[in-house]
C-alpha cells in the first residue's frame, strides 16, 4: 500500500474515533442536562410540598392560637363568675350568721321574759 492510502486510512480511523468521542461527549452532555433537569423538577416539587406543609402548619397554628385565646377568655369568665359567687355566698353566710345571732338573742330575751312572768310553754300532759 502506498503512503497516501495508509495516511488516508489513518485519517479515516482518527476521524471515526474523534466522531465517536465527540458523539459520546454530546450524548454525555445531553444525559447530564436531562439529569440536571430531573433534579431541578424534583427540587421544585419538594419546594412546593414544603410550601404547602408550611402553609398548613401556619393555618393550624392560627386555629390553635384562636382556640387557645377563646379558652382563656372562657376561663377568665368562669373565674369572674366564681369570684362573684364566692362574694355572694360570703354575704349570704354573713346574713345567715347575723340572723342566727339575732334569733338567739330574741330567744334569750323571750326566755327571760317568760322566766320573769313564770309562764309555762309546755302543754299540759294527761
Amino acid at each position: 500500500m502506498s503512503q497516501n492510502a495508509i495516511s488516508f486510512i489513518a485519517l479515516c480511523v482518527s476521524l471515526l474515533f474523534a466522531g465517536a468521542f465527540v458523539g459520546g461527549e454530546f450524548h454525555r452532555q445531553r444525559a447530564m442536562k436531562a439529569e440536571l433537569k430531573a433534579i431541578q423538577e424534583e427540587q421544585k416539587r419538594i419546594m412546593a410540598e414544603t410550601a404547602a406543609a408550611n402553609q398548613n402548619y401556619l393555618e393550624r397554628k392560627q386555629a390553635l392560637l384562636a382556640e387557645t385565646a377563646q379558652l382563656y377568655s372562657e376561663l377568665d369568665s368562669i373565674l369572674a363568675l366564681k369570684e362573684l359567687n364566692t362574694r355572694q355566698l360570703q354575704g349570704a353566710r354573713r346574713k345567715v350568721q347575723a340572723a342566727h345571732e339575732d334569733l338567739a338573742l330574741q330567744i334569750e330575751a323571750l326566755k327571760d321574759v317568760l322566766n320573769q312572768r313564770k309562764v309555762e310553754l309546755d302543754p299540759p300532759t294527761q
